[in-house]
C-alpha cells in the first residue's frame, strides 16, 4: 500500500495505482493537460472510496509506502485505466495538413528600410 499526497490531501492505495498515477501526472506535465480522474483509494476505517482529483503539470504528486491493517484490494482495472489515459496523453496528435496557398495584400519594397 502506498499513501499518496496531492494538493494538499492524501488517501492509501495500492503501489500499482500508485505508480500509475505517478507515470499520468508525469505524462500530463509534458503535455500541458488537466483532466478531472477518480482513484479508489481506503479510508480509515479500511472502506473503499473513490478520490476525485485534478491531474495537471503543475500539481504535485507524492507517494509513501505505508503499512495498512486491510488486505490489498484488487484495483488492476484502475491500473489499466490509468495506463490507458497514460498512453492517450502522450499520443501528439495528428492534424491533417492541406496545400497552403501564400500570397501578400501589400507591394514589398526592399529599398525600403528603416535605420
Amino acid at each position: 500500500m502506498r499513501r499518496v499526497s496531492y494538493c494538499g490531501g492524501s488517501f492509501l492505495t495500492t503501489h500499482q495505482v500508485a505508480d500509475a498515477l505517478a507515470n499520468l501526472v508525469s505524462t500530463l506535465g509534458r503535455e500541458q493537460a488537466s483532466p478531472v480522474i477518480e482513484i479508489p483509494a481506503l479510508n480509515d476505517d479500511g472502506q473503499l472510496v473513490l478520490v476525485s482529483m485534478v491531474v495537471g503539470p503543475f500539481n504535485g504528486l507524492i507517494s509513501v509506502p505505508e503499512h495498512s491493517p486491510w488486505p490489498t484490494p484488487d484495483l488492476s482495472d484502475t491500473v489499466e485505466s490509468l495506463h490507458v489515459l497514460t498512453e492517450a496523453a502522450s499520443k501528439v496528435p495528428d492534424f491533417a495538413f492541406s496545400d497552403t496557398i501564400a500570397f501578400t495584400d501589400y507591394d514589398w519594397d526592399e529599398t525600403c528600410y528603416i535605420g
